[in-house]
């Protein structure tokens, strides 16, 4: 019925069966839709506010704690002098490494965190440095999502309309 009820069921499908490819047809929000990029975004909050406790107790439970190096203030400084030298996607990689050693990264949440890497890398490129605009950048990061080959297709009725399918499941009439 509608985009938002969409991206819902799709949540839940790869919540529920992480091992399936799930896509929704429409624009997603690469750092807003998952739980890799939320840990992203409290992690650019942290470095932008460093007083903001829900913004570090976030990252501090999350699998980014594994980027921090020692006390919060030693790391915060760590990170600001990163960004200084290697720019946005340089600490956007670092950390996307990060995660991918911890083994916490499923197909779905690679796909999302190359797309904000490849975003980091165009904001790197204007020249811009700060960690405010990038964030608010981040924030409203969209993506046209295509669906591929074997995956579960989420879509509204309007948008399948005229499409043709082996099978259909229609969920919430």
């Amino acid at each position: 019925r509608s985009n938002k009820r969409a991206r819902e069921t799709a949540d839940f499908l790869r919540q529920e069966f992480p091992q399936l490819a799930v896509e929704v047809d429409a624009e997603v929000e690469l750092a807003l839709d998952n739980p890799a990029g939320l840990a992203l975004l409290d992690f650019f909050r942290w470095l932008a506010h460093p007083g903001d406790r829900l913004a570090w107790g976030h990252l501090s439970h999350s699998p980014l704690r594994l980027a921090l190096s020692g006390d919060e203030s030693s790391s915060w400084n760590d990170y600001r002098e990163r960004i200084n030298l290697e720019g946005i996607s340089g600490v956007v990689s670092h950390l996307f490494q990060t995660m991918r050693c911890a083994e916490v990264l499923t197909p779905f949440l690679e796909q999302r965190l190359e797309g904000i890497v490849r975003e980091a890398h165009s904001y790197d490129e204007s020249g811009d440095r700060s960690i405010e605009s990038w964030l608010r950048q981040l924030e409203g990061l969209v993506q046209r999502e295509y669906s591929s080959e074997g995956a579960i297709q989420i879509m509204t009725i309007h948008k399948a309309k005229g499409l043709e399918f082996d099978m259909v499941a229609v969920v919430d009439l």
